[in-house]
Order: C-alpha cells, then structure tokens, then sequence
C-alpha cells in the first residue's frame, strides 16, 4: 500500500532587510574612498589603508548576514534532498 510522503519545511520568512546603519555605515566609507584621489605620501597611504579595512570589514559583515538569512532555505533544501532520498 503506497502512502504520500508529507515533508516538513521550517518556517521561510517573506522577506529580509539590511539594516539602514549598515547602509549609512558603507555610504560614509565609499564617500571616504572618493576623497582620497591620489596616494602622495605616507599619510594618504596610511588613510587609504585604513579605508580599504574598514570596507572590507563593511563588506564581510553583509555576507554573514546574506548567509543568515539564507540559511532557512538551505536547510529546507536539505530537507527535501534527504526525504527524496530516503524514498528513492
């Protein structure tokens, strides 16, 4: 006797947000960046330096968010690839 198999998802949210002091917080680095039009001396290197830190440091603090937020639907697709599995 053949039966459907039911598969339990976890709660999807419908949307996500980056925040707005993350927004105003790589607004402010990019406008710093474009201040700094030519590397003249070591003080401008220095700054520069500093810059390109604090950008990455911006842009990594994004991507562990996009894996936060994605991370749902990643374990919900585990969850249909193990029933799938299970029943193949």
């Amino acid at each position: 006797m053949s039966k459907e198999i039911i598969i339990k998802l976890p709660e999807l949210k419908q949307s996500v947000s980056i925040n707005k002091e993350w927004i105003e917080q790589r607004d402010k680095l990019v406008k710093q960046a474009n201040d700094i039009s030519k590397i003249t001396n070591k003080q401008t290197m220095e700054n520069g330096g500093l810059v390109l830190k604090q950008i990455t440091k911006n842009s990594n603090s994004l991507e562990k968010m996009r894996k936060d937020f994605s991370k749902p639907f990643r374990d919900a697709q585990k969850i249909i690839k193990k029933a799938s599995d299970t029943a193949r």
